[in-house]
C-alpha cells in the first residue's frame, strides 16, 4: 500500500510540473505576440537626419529657360530649388542669377539672394540683394522685384537706387516695360546728376509724370 501511495504522489508531482511548464509557455507566447519582449530588448532607433518634407521635392543647381513674347531668350539659374509643399506650380530658389535679352541685342542681367518661381504664369519673384544691370544703360539696386518673363517686365514697390552714367535716381518703386526701354520711377523720386555731366544730362533728364514731389514719376529711356 505504501509503495502504491508513493507512486500516486510522484504522478501528481509530474502532472503539476507539466501544467506549470505549459502555463509558463503560454504566458511567454502571449507576451511575445504582444511585443513586450521586443520593447524590452530592442535597441533604441537611430536618430533620423533632417530631410525635406515628403510633400516637397528638392534639387541642386537648376536652370529656367524660355522665350518671351518677342521670341527673345531668357535664362535664370538657381543654386538650389525646393518645390512648394502645397502648390505644385511654385518653386523656391536660392542664389538666383540670369539674363533677359532685348530685341536690340542688349542684355539685362539679374541677381538676387533668393526667389520664387511660378512656372504656370512664368513669374519670378526676386528676394534679397536684388541687382539689375541693363547693359550700357544703368544698374538698379533694390530688395525685391517681380519679373514677368513672358512680358519682360520688372516691377517693384520698394526703395530702389539706379546708377547711370550721368548720376543716380532714388525712388520708392519702378516699373520696367516696353522691352526694357521704358523705366518708370514713382514715389519720392530724387535725382542727382554729376556736375561734370550736367550739360549732357539735360538732354536725357528723366521727365516727371506730375508735379508732386512725393508722388512724381520719372521715365528713363
Amino acid at each position: 500500500m505504501a509503495a502504491l501511495a508513493k507512486k500516486k504522489l510522484r504522478l501528481v508531482d509530474v502532472v503539476s510540473t507539466l501544467v506549470l511548464v505549459v502555463t509558463i509557455g503560454l504566458v511567454a507566447l502571449f507576451l511575445g505576440k504582444a511585443g513586450l519582449f521586443a520593447s524590452l530588448f530592442t535597441k533604441a532607433p537611430e536618430p533620423v537626419a533632417n530631410m525635406p518634407l515628403p510633400e516637397q521635392v528638392s534639387s541642386g543647381v537648376s536652370t529656367i529657360t524660355g522665350f518671351d513674347k518677342d521670341n527673345q531668350p531668357y535664362e535664370m539659374k538657381a543654386l538650389s530649388v525646393l518645390q512648394d509643399k502645397t502648390n505644385s506650380d511654385l518653386a523656391h530658389l536660392t542664389t538666383v542669377s540670369g539674363h533677359l535679352r532685348k530685341k536690340t541685342g542688349r542684355v539685362m542681367k539679374l541677381t538676387s539672394k533668393a526667389g520664387a518661381y511660378d512656372k504656370k504664369n512664368r513669374i519670378l519673384d526676386l528676394i534679397g540683394n536684388v541687382k539689375l544691370i541693363s547693359q550700357g544703360q544703368y544698374t538698379a539696386y533694390l530688395e525685391k522685384a517681380r519679373v514677368t518673363l513672358k512680358e519682360k517686365r520688372l516691377y517693384a514697390n520698394v526703395p530702389v537706387k539706379v546708377v547711370f552714367a550721368q548720376g543716380t535716381i532714388n525712388s520708392n518703386g519702378l516699373d520696367i516695360t516696353d522691352n526694357g526701354a521704358r523705366v518708370l520711377f514713382f514715389g519720392g523720386v530724387k535725382t542727382h546728376f554729376d556736375a561734370s555731366s550736367q550739360k549732357d544730362a539735360s538732354s536725357s533728364k528723366p521727365t516727371a509724370s506730375d508735379g508732386k514731389t512725393d508722388k512724381q514719376g520719372k521715365v528713363l529711356k
